[in-house]
């Protein structure tokens, strides 16, 4: 759908499968969990409302932490620190790396 520039339905899509992936707990999805967050991040992104991801994605970053989730981890930090960069904010950025 990102591919076809069809926007909203890439974000909508994006949406539920991430809300889908949250109703389980398996570490056996932490891979396709991590993929979807960065489609939806993708979807946000080009829509021009990357801001409005950011909450949700500290949140999943938060979590991945506490369950060892080091592919969620991985890519949560790479979209955070995208999405901090983008609006220049570099003094957020760094405090969460550090």
């Amino acid at each position: 759908l990102t591919d076809k520039k069809e926007k909203d339905k890439a974000l909508e899509c994006g949406r539920t499968l991430v809300l889908w992936l949250k109703t389980f707990n398996r570490r056996t999805l932490d891979i396709f969990a991590a993929r979807a967050y960065f489609y939806l991040s993708l979807a946000y992104e080009r829509l021009g409302k990357l801001s409005d991801i950011r909450p949700e994605l500290l949140t999943a970053y938060r979590t991945a932490c506490l369950r060892h989730d080091a592919m969620g981890q991985a890519t949560l930090l790479n979209l955070l620190l995208r999405n901090y960069l983008a609006y220049n904010l570099y003094e957020q950025a760094l405090k969460l790396v550090q």
